[in-house]
């Protein structure tokens, strides 16, 4: 079932200045057959459509924490959604509710916060 009210929403590095910029296209905005945003396509990660307990939008590549452990943000193939992994391969087995967890950075800027085994 689908939610017709479920915002579409990227959210990726700009290349000209890295900066994050949020946008309803993946590549870009087109106007007039131009890109109005140029992004490393490495960085861009879709929206959840979840937010977390300071109410901060949750994407894909983010860092969360929760409770005592931290956790990247990722697409898990065999649930077709969004899930916590403990690093690239290793999913962490459960989901975490989005009200209880808080947004600490993401892989690209912050990829300190996940050394260790994502133990806090």
């Amino acid at each position: 079932m689908s939610d017709a009210n479920r915002e579409i929403l990227f959210r990726g590095k700009l290349v000209y200045n890295g900066e994050w910029q949020e946008s309803q296209c993946p590549i870009g905005t087109m106007s007039a057959g131009v890109v109005q945003y140029d992004f490393d396509l490495a960085t861009v990660g879709a929206y959840t459509g979840l937010r977390d307990k300071n109410g901060t939008k949750i994407f894909e590549g983010d860092i969360i924490s929760h409770k005592e452990y931290v956790f990247t943000v990722g697409w898990f193939d065999e649930y077709a959604g969004f899930y916590p992994f403990f690093d690239q391969d290793n999913p962490a087995g459960y989901g975490v509710e989005a009200a209880n967890c808080e947004v600490i950075g993401n892989i690209y800027d912050n990829s300190e916060l996940k050394k260790n085994n994502a133990k806090l």
